[in-house]
């Protein structure tokens, strides 16, 4: 009577794989997680500047380098106030191979306000 309604477990399609036919897969991650552990990322540099005229603050700026690449965030009030974005890659030798700002003057009109070189 019990044996009627007893049902037969069937074990998962992964657990039913040989031990043999799974070595590939596993060599495999092994050998990815091997590569990405061993390329290391640049790490970055952060440094930056304050610059005073006197006991006024005139410039804040923060830098981010990494690898061939500066990016840099600048608010200045002189003669008005700018907010200015910048990113500046670099040839092997150090000198300048592309530079794209964004500037931000909040109190030119809305015209100029923001120009993008």
């Amino acid at each position: 009577m019990l044996s009627r309604y007893a049902t037969r477990i069937v074990p998962p399609a992964c657990a039913r794989l040989e031990p043999l036919a799974t070595r590939p897969m596993k060599r495999f991650i092994l050998l990815a997680l091997l590569l990405a552990g061993c390329s290391r990322p640049q790490p970055e540099e952060h440094y930056g500047f304050v610059a005073l005229l006197g006991r006024d603050t005139i410039s804040v700026e923060r830098v981010t380098r990494r690898g061939n690449t500066v990016t840099s965030d600048e608010v200045d009030r002189f003669p008005r106030v700018r907010q200015r974005h910048t990113e500046v890659t670099l040839n092997d030798d150090g000198s300048i191979r592309r530079l794209v700002m964004d500037i931000r003057t909040p109190s030119d009109s809305e015209k100029v306000r923001e120009r993008h070189i």
